[in-house]
């Protein structure tokens, strides 16, 4: 995140969560904040839920552009949903993890136990994190260092 633009994001985020309580196809919706780095963890149904939820935000998404520096960007899911998904200015640059986990397995977070990871930007939590993630059944929080 660029310096001095935390108050702003903090109020495109709330916006944000207000738009997306009536969308039926996401699953979790969360930002965390890491000193200067902020982190968007989306989960959709599936390509219809992320399209959706794309059209009622796609206005604000010009507005977060200037406060952050995107270092990546990631889609999971199986490939016949992600390979649908093309949004100019959202999916270029995308890298896509393609996975076997099913719509009728996605579960919204409150049905779900909840799994913590240490040092999920390493190279053993990154590939554990994906595991639960392809299994569909588990919130996963990740926790990096600072510095």
């Amino acid at each position: 995140m660029k310096p001095g633009k935390l108050p702003q994001l903090k109020h495109i985020e709330s916006v944000i969560y207000e738009r997306i309580k009536s969308e039926a196809r996401t699953i979790s919706y969360k930002w965390s904040y890491f000193g200067d780095r902020v982190t968007f963890v989306e989960t959709y149904t599936g390509a219809r839920g992320f399209l959706e939820h794309v059209g009622h935000v796609m206005d604000l998404a010009g507005q977060i552009r200037p406060l952050v520096k995107v270092q990546r960007k990631e889609l999971y899911g199986q490939r016949k949903q992600l390979d649908i998904i093309e949004v100019p200015g959202v999916t270029d640059g995308v890298v896509r993890f393609y996975t076997d986990v099913k719509e009728t397995e996605l579960k919204r977070d409150e049905e779900k136990p909840t799994v913590v990871l240490t040092g999920v930007s390493g190279f053993i939590g990154s590939h554990v994190a994906s595991l639960y993630l392809q299994h569909g059944g588990f919130n996963v929080i990740g926790t990096v260092r600072d510095r």
